[in-house]
C-alpha cells in the first residue's frame, strides 16, 4: 500500500472539484441543479465528467498498487 504523490494529488483535485460543484448548486436558484442556467449546467456536467475520469484514474492506480 503506497500513497504516491500522484494519488494524493488526484484525491486532492477530486475534492476540489466536488466542493466547486457543491458551490455551484448552492448558487443556483433554490439550490437546485435543474434551476441552473444552461451555461452553468453545461459547466457543472463538464466538471462531473472530469471528476469521474479522475476517480477512475485513482481507482486504477490504487488497484495497481494493491490498495483495493
Amino acid at each position: 500500500m503506497a500513497i504516491s504523490i500522484q494519488k494524493h494529488q488526484l484525491a486532492f483535485d477530486i475534492m476540489k472539484i466536488t466542493l466547486k460543484m457543491e458551490q455551484m448548486i448552492e448558487h443556483a436558484p433554490n439550490s437546485k441543479l435543474y434551476n441552473m442556467s444552461n451555461v452553468d449546467y453545461t459547466r457543472y456536467m463538464a466538471l462531473n465528467k472530469r471528476k469521474c475520469e479522475m476517480i477512475d484514474e485513482l481507482k486504477t492506480l490504487m488497484n495497481n498498487d494493491g490498495d483495493l
